[in-house]
């Protein structure tokens, strides 16, 4: 992840309630209410993950717990907010497409990632 500091304590940060499993995705949906998200559709970041709660009772009992956590805070199947999110992550990745179709380039699914940023848009992301 990478956020300016200021961002991370205009949404108060972690939530504590999360040890692990869930504690990024809570925050992250915290911070698209408060900011843009951006997806440059030709960068790719690969994480490492080792899926401990496949192997293991204690790590699956917290994800578990976790995932109860976030959805009880969130919602389990009625979520207007998460719904809205997802028609507007659909719709910008729609734009995306059209957009590398467009442009001759290979087009691409970028299903699945949040907003699409013009190609000058890391500018503002620069250190001041």
């Amino acid at each position: 992840m990478f956020l300016r500091a200021d961002v991370l304590r205009r949404v108060g940060g972690f939530d504590e309630r999360y040890f692990m499993y869930f504690e990024d995705t809570d925050l992250t949906r915290r911070i698209a209410r408060e900011c843009l998200t951006i997806f440059f559709p030709h960068v790719s970041v690969y994480h490492e993950f080792g899926r401990g709660s496949y192997k293991n009772l204690r790590l699956l009992a917290i994800h578990l717990i976790n995932a109860v956590r976030y959805f009880n805070k969130f919602g389990w199947v009625s979520d207007p907010e998460r719904s809205e999110m997802n028609r507007r992550a659909r719709s910008q990745c729609l734009v995306s497409h059209l957009n590398n179709v467009g442009a001759g380039s290979a087009s691409r699914d970028c299903c699945g990632s949040s907003v699409v940023a013009e190609p000058d848009a890391a500018q503002h992301f620069k250190s001041p």
